[in-house]
């Protein structure tokens, strides 16, 4: 008797459970494709740890970076690999995102 199989995607489901996770606070996206700005800014805001670093403000609308050099040492590095703050600002422009120096949002 031949050896039928489960039609897509079953027959090819790897169970990745119990492999360890480099960075547990990225989103799982499929191969080939990369984490957008706004997810990863997501990711970053939602860790406590870099609350000191990055937060969001008390109101939820926006996010401030409160240790500019520290952002860019161990967030941009680690998140975008080699890039600058004038870079990570183009992204932002490019999402849409308005930097604001000071003043109310």
């Amino acid at each position: 008797m031949a050896d039928l199989k489960k039609p897509a995607p079953f027959f090819y489901y790897v169970d990745r459970s119990r492999e360890d996770d480099d960075d547990p606070h990225l989103p799982i996206i499929p191969h080939g494709l990369r984490v957008n700005l706004p997810c990863k800014m997501h990711v970053i805001l939602d860790r406590t740890d870099l609350a000191d670093i990055v937060s969001w403000m008390p109101h939820g609308r926006s996010w401030r970076i409160h240790k500019r050099d520290e952002f860019e040492r161990k967030i941009l590095l680690q998140y975008w690999g080699e890039c600058t703050m004038p870079s990570f600002h183009r992204q932002l422009n490019n999402w849409g995102l308005i930097r604001m120096k000071q003043g109310k949002d």
